[in-house]
């Protein structure tokens, strides 16, 4: 006989709680979940982790606790998912799932895939010294990056079209788009009724029907997006979809989306601070993140206000995504706030009646000027999981002092994050639950549930992050070598003890793709690079630790320290460096260049911006004033001469 749930239930109650036990001696791993308590069988499957349909392994009975996944199969990462079925009171059958991506000694990924950055250009005029930073740390992590600067009047027809051209460019490998500022967002959704089909995402009737934020419209390069129906009861402006407005009218995915997608949009933030102090507080962040010191232990916080809601449960997904990325023992039921504020946390959850700027009796937008420290959000509640307005509280999180990095609204539907366990970015699991849409896939790749498929799903942040950081290596620097021309590389090594070896990396252009030059992993801090390019050598050395979690063990690697060594041959006598001082950097204004070498013939000058674009060109002699008439932000100073290696220096101009 089926168990029927009765009694005070919870939304864990509608999870099955799995993680992980390896067994380093054998490579085998246990699966393990907490006891259910449901007298119905336990079923078992598995897929590669780009796959909609599952496998059915196994079924076991209702008393089982644990699966073993053999040595072969656990050298593999694979998802496994646990399911077990219910009958509520109601008579309707009801399946618990639990997620996990497993594996044992899983071996470093070396190339993620290309990145834009779309940069608003208030961001860019006020911040390129800092984005440019962040841009070289999502090149160490292992990404070919490229930069746009947009207008903030763009539309977001106009915003699709660039990053469309971009991806057509590139080739077959993982696409992401990171926005920065406030670049046009786009607007999709006849959301209105009451039925299941068409009633807003939160269920307020009338005042949330129209259209709702929706970046999945920049992810789903090919899908079709039409402007031709109208829902326009709710009542901000915003929202009011009409034919031809430029609001789009899907409220399900059109198609799969190709391209991962995440914003930093602090805009319109005034109880917190002014956009570009909070982008910066922002970039701050992330780069303490990302370099490994905010040492951010392997815990998770919960409060769910919400509960079992009629078999709902919106705290449901943190139930299953948990604990295989922190375990079991390792998740704090409490107040959100109090705990967030004293205490750091990689992931956390709040489940809450809401409003635009609070989450109610747990905290609202004005809570966020003080320290928050869970690294990776995500929050249900009315009205705030659509966040273009003012003071939101879905982007106050990310905007708050302290290590908050991503939040996303999470509840209907469900968002899952497991597959960050053995070393993939949050932007790859926020597009995996875009795509579970069996209108467009024919499978229920995770839980068949309540809005799945709905275009509104989106992610506040760097979509690049991920969730263990290793320190890197520091003070990394290359000579050539004579007379073969080889390119001596040494560093200073990560603080982290744990550290078992590094990778060199070698790529023609500062933001080309990196490829691996060592055969085995470097036990010391120095590489001798024995067929270099001739010219422009750009490297990357990274750290290699054997990192664990309640899913596994993996090869993890830091975000790669950088440098660029030129080798260029003229016949066989290789061109000796310039001895070249630009002075003042920073500058103001005029910038004197002095050549303290020997005269150099036919020197000219070529000044770029961070993002490529020439902005002077002239011819110079052996000291030259330059007048630079250019808006405040990094530029490269490249100085070419017939008898001399190309030098080039990094300039501030403010």
């Amino acid at each position: 006989m089926p168990f029927v749930l009765t009694g005070q239930a919870t939304a864990k109650d509608l999870s099955v709680r799995v993680w992980a036990e390896p067994n380093l001696a054998n490579g085998t791993i246990q699966l393990n979940w907490e006891d259910f308590g449901h007298a119905n069988p336990i079923t078992i499957y598995k897929k590669t982790i780009n796959a909609n349909a599952w496998t059915t392994v196994t079924t076991l009975p209702d008393a089982a606790k644990s699966y073993t996944i053999n040595a072969t199969e656990a050298s593999t990462a694979q998802e496994w998912r646990v399911s077990k079925y219910f009958v509520t009171g109601t008579n309707i059958t009801n399946y618990a799932d639990g997620y996990i991506y497993a594996g044992i000694n899983i071996a470093e990924k070396e190339f993620n895939g290309h990145c834009l950055m779309l940069i608003s250009q208030l961001a860019y005029d006020s911040l390129s010294s800092e984005i440019g930073e962040a841009m070289d740390m999502v090149i160490g992590d292992g990404w070919q990056t490229d930069t746009m600067v947009l207008s903030e009047a763009l539309t977001d027809q106009e915003v699709k079209a660039k990053i469309s051209a971009w991806n057509n460019s590139k080739s077959s490998a993982e696409k992401c788009v990171f926005i920065f500022g406030h670049i046009a967002v786009p607007y999709s959704g006849l959301m209105k009724g009451t039925d299941i089909a068409t009633i807003p995402a939160d269920g307020h009737i009338p005042d949330h029907e129209g259209a709702w934020v929706c970046d999945g419209y920049y992810a789903d390069i090919d899908g079709i997006f039409t402007d031709a129906g109208t829902a326009n009861a709710g009542n901000r402006d915003a929202i009011k979809n009409n034919p031809s407005d430029g609001k789009w009218d899907q409220i399900l995915m059109p198609s799969l989306a190709e391209i991962q997608v995440g914003r930093v949009d602090l805009y319109d933030i005034p109880l917190l601070g002014t956009e570009i102090s909070l982008l910066r507080r922002y970039l701050a962040k992330l780069k303490t993140y990302k370099s490994g010191a905010a040492h951010i232990p392997q815990k998770a916080l919960v409060e769910d206000r919400l509960g079992y809601l009629n078999g709902e449960g919106p705290a449901r997904p943190a139930w299953m995504y948990l604990p295989p990325l922190v375990g079991k023992d390792n998740i704090t039921v409490g107040n959100f706030l109090a705990n967030a504020q004293t205490n750091k946390y990689l992931f956390s959850h709040e489940s809450s009646t809401g409003s635009y700027t609070q989450y109610v009796d747990i905290a609202n937008t004005g809570n966020f000027n003080d320290s928050f420290n869970a690294v990776f959000n995500s929050s249900f509640g009315s009205y705030f999981g659509d966040w273009d307005n003012q003071n939101n509280v879905l982007r106050a999180a990310v905007a708050a002092p302290g290590f908050s990095l991503t939040n996303c609204w999470n509840g209907r539907p469900l968002m899952l994050f497991h597959h960050m366990s053995l070393g993939e970015n949050i932007g790859f699991s926020v597009r995996s639950m875009q795509n579970n849409n069996p209108s467009v896939t024919g499978e229920n790749t995770y839980p068949a549930y309540f809005m799945q498929g709905r275009a509104h799903q989106s992610l506040i942040g760097d979509p690049t992050l991920r969730m263990q950081m290793l320190e890197p290596v520091t003070a990394l620097s290359g000579v050539v070598v004579e007379p073969d021309n080889e390119i001596k590389l040494d560093w200073l090594a990560s603080p982290d003890l744990a550290v078992i070896g590094h990778n060199v990396y070698r790529s023609q252009e500062h933001n080309g793709v990196y490829e691996k030059i060592n055969t085995s992993r470097i036990a010391g801090n120095t590489f001798t690079d024995i067929n270099p390019f001739i010219g422009e050598n750009h490297y990357m050395v990274r750290a290699v630790k054997l990192d664990s979690n309640a899913s596994g063990t993996f090869y993890n690697q830091s975000i790669g320290a950088l440098t660029k060594v030129t080798n260029i041959v003229n016949g066989s006598v290789k061109l000796p460096q310039a001895q070249i001082a630009i002075f003042p950097n920073p500058t103001p204004g005029k910038v004197q260049i002095q050549m303290l070498s020997k005269t150099m013939n036919k020197a000219v000058l070529t000044v770029k911006d961070l993002y490529g674009k020439e902005v002077l060109r002239q011819q110079i002699s052996q000291t030259t004033e330059i007048e630079c008439n250019l808006s405040a932000g990094l530029y490269i100073f490249s100085i070419i001469s017939d008898n001399f290696a190309p030098y080039t220096q990094k300039v501030v101009k403010y």
